[in-house]
């Protein structure tokens, strides 16, 4: 077996012969010590993997692990499972790769450790067969003659696999409706949010990341910085800027996903990743217009601000609670969110008891 660091390499070539695996060290910029590694597999499985949802067999895996804590071990999080190799840009490969780093988002931004189901472990399964696109679910498996609960994603007709910005964003998709907080009940695109919202969300991450020089497109399945620019371009702010422009759809929020997609987007541009994160953690209800009352809520917990000097002589909502706000002349509030036009380079929300 061999063993590399990846953070100098473009996506991960052909083995020297005779190399059955290779264990690989996702660094972030500037680390020493991974948190993140890999296990690459060339050679096929001594027993091929049967999916729980179709029962197809897959004769490859690529395996993802990391830890939850400095100093915690290494605990496998993902199995990518696949029916072919590819001497190079194997998508199981990328695939591996791209998941870790989500996880990491998740679990040092979203700090959702503790709320992912089956321990934050997934299973990814690329597959010849179904229609091409993607889906996730939660099922149960044979495992060493137990039953065990498994969550569960499928890339279908993986061969027509091949747009980098595609295959980055179908994975960012389904990750988000196996790891983020659901919120549903809407009718399309389809019934749950939480897939939109993930590629979205993870999206505009690689893109500042990619920008910073802290990630490379290799870590997003290859997609370049500009293909990932126009998405977030025109999939992405354009929804957060209708909210920043108008409030919250309060009415629509839970009947029409593009509401509820705006107002994280818009809390997610304006605040603190901390308070973003808290925001999904009040939405005890577990709805879109609960979750916008949970921004604001969040908002309002500890002092944070935002902005710069493209901000200033703009109107714009800012999800405030029962927090004071500077920088700003207040015009009117709804449901926790204040309406004002930006005075100051920098606004800065405070809470009342300060």
């Amino acid at each position: 077996m061999l063993t590399a660091a990846l953070l100098s390499m473009s996506m991960i070539q052909a083995p020297p012969p005779g190399t059955s695996a290779m264990m690989v060290e996702l660094l972030r910029k500037g680390e020493e010590r991974a948190d993140l590694s890999l296990r690459i597999q060339f050679d096929k499985m001594e027993k091929p993997q049967t999916c729980p949802l179709h029962k197809w067999q897959f004769e490859y895996v690529n395996a993802g692990y990391g830890r939850t804590s400095p100093g915690d071990p290494l605990g496998l999080r993902f199995r990518v499972f696949s029916q072919y190799r590819k001497s190079e840009n194997d998508p199981a490969d990328g695939a591996v790769r791209m998941l870790m780093r989500l996880w990491d988002w998740n679990i040092r931004r979203l700090n959702l450790g503790e709320q992912l189901v089956t321990g934050g472990f997934c299973d990814l399964y690329l597959a010849f067969g179904g229609k091409a696109g993607g889906e996730q679910l939660m099922t149960s498996e044979e495992r060493n003659g137990r039953t065990a609960a498994v969550n569960v994603m499928y890339i279908y007709d993986v061969t027509s696999f091949t747009d980098p910005l595609e295959m980055a964003r179908e994975i960012a998709h389904e990750y988000g409706h196996a790891s983020l907080p659901a919120v549903g009940g809407y009718k399309v695109p389809e019934e749950w949010a939480n897939g939109e919202l993930g590629e979205r969300i993870y999206l505009t991450w690689a893109l500042e990341a990619i920008q910073d020089g802290q990630l490379r497109d290799a870590d997003f399945m290859g997609a370049s910085l500009k293909s990932v620019q126009n998405y977030v371009d025109t999939k992405v702010r354009p929804l957060a800027d209708a909210v920043l422009e108008n409030g919250p759809n309060w009415p629509k929020l839970d009947k029409d996903m593009n509401a509820y997609l705006g107002v994280a987007l818009a809390a997610q541009r304006l605040l603190p990743v901390e308070q973003f994160a808290r925001a999904f953690a009040l939405n005890e209800t577990k709805s879109a217009t609960g979750f916008g009352k949970s921004v604001a809520a969040a908002a309002s917990e500890a002092p944070w601000s935002f902005g710069s000097k493209e901000w200033v002589g703009k109107s714009i909502w800012v999800p405030t609670g029962l927090a004071r706000i500077t920088g700003m002349v207040v015009a009117k509030k709804s449901q926790g969110w204040s309406f004002g036009k930006v005075t100051q380079s920098k606004v800065t929300v405070t809470p009342a008891a300060r």
